[in-house]
Order: C-alpha cells, then structure tokens, then sequence
C-alpha cells in the first residue's frame, strides 16, 4: 500500500507547478502534468483495489504481487509508457525453481520506478523500508499486509556497504 498523504501532496504540488508555469505552458507540458497526476491516481487506486486482495494472499506471503498487479492492470488503461527491463533472468536465476524470496533494492530516482518494479514482479518478493514508517497511520496496515521488512536505517546501510 501506497503512503496516500505523499501522494497527495505531490499531486497538489504538480497542480500548484502547473499553474505557476503557465506563462510557459504548452500542449506537452500540459501532457505531461496530466500523466503524472493520472499515474499518481492510480497509485491510490491500485492501493485500495490491493487491500482486499492481500487479505487472502497474506498468508501464502504474496500480498506485494496482488498490489503489483493490480497497479499494473489500472496503468496499462491510460499511460503510453515503453520500457526496457534489463538483466530480469538474474533475478529469475536468484528466484530458482523454487521460487524463492527475493528482495529488490530501488534507488528511487524518479516515481517511474514503481511501475517498472510492477512489470517485473517476481512472486514472494517482499519490500525493505526504514523502521519509522511503520508508525504512519493506515500505510503500517497496508505494509504488514504485504509482508514489508521493517529495518533502522544504520543498519540498511550496513546492509548495503556490506
């Protein structure tokens, strides 16, 4: 699930961008603000369309899939995006045969990132994140619901200098 208020607040900040701009404001500039206002919309919707859903699958340890693939469904209606993914049999050959878990590390460079992840969505794969969302209202639910590991960030970096 989602953190609805910073979604919020950057869609009232796209918008308040999107005004101030005007004196510059053309057709693909217009387009473009609508995309990511849309995007982050189905952000939130795909969010409250995955709560049900990670009710069932929690206990198999697939919620993050039933949130994944519903944001992807929900996209592929209105956004024109091609990408490329790059090096997906590595995380297949970590996965096994088995179907192992595997966790995914995302720099967070743009918010694109997210549907990107969400196309490549291997089955129990869990999300790390630091400790102190966990006491964000309803977003704490969401992130147990789809089995998300709680971690401090000294020692995320740790985790990460190896």
């Amino acid at each position: 699930m989602i953190e609805a208020s910073l979604v919020i607040l950057f869609v009232v900040s796209t918008l308040i961008g999107l005004l101030a701009s005007y004196g510059g404001f053309t057709r693909f500039v217009f387009i473009f603000y609508l995309k990511m206002v849309v995007f982050h919309l189905s952000i939130l919707l795909a969010a409250f369309c995955a709560l049900f859903g990670t009710l069932i699958t929690y206990f198999y340890n697939e919620g993050c899939i039933v949130a994944m693939n519903s944001f992807n469904f929900i996209c592929s209606f209105w956004l024109d995006i091609d990408f490329e993914i790059r090096g997906l049999e590595k995380i297949e050959e970590a996965s096994g045969s088995e179907n192992k878990p595997v966790v995914l590390i995302s720099n967070h460079q743009s918010s694109l990132d997210l549907f990107t992840l969400s196309k490549m969505w291997p089955s129990k794969t869990t999300i790390m994140m630091k400790n102190s969302l966990k006491y964000v209202p309803i977003f704490n639910i969401g992130a147990i619901m789809v089995c998300y590991i709680f971690n401090f960030l000294r020692t995320m970096n740790k985790l990460c200098l190896g």
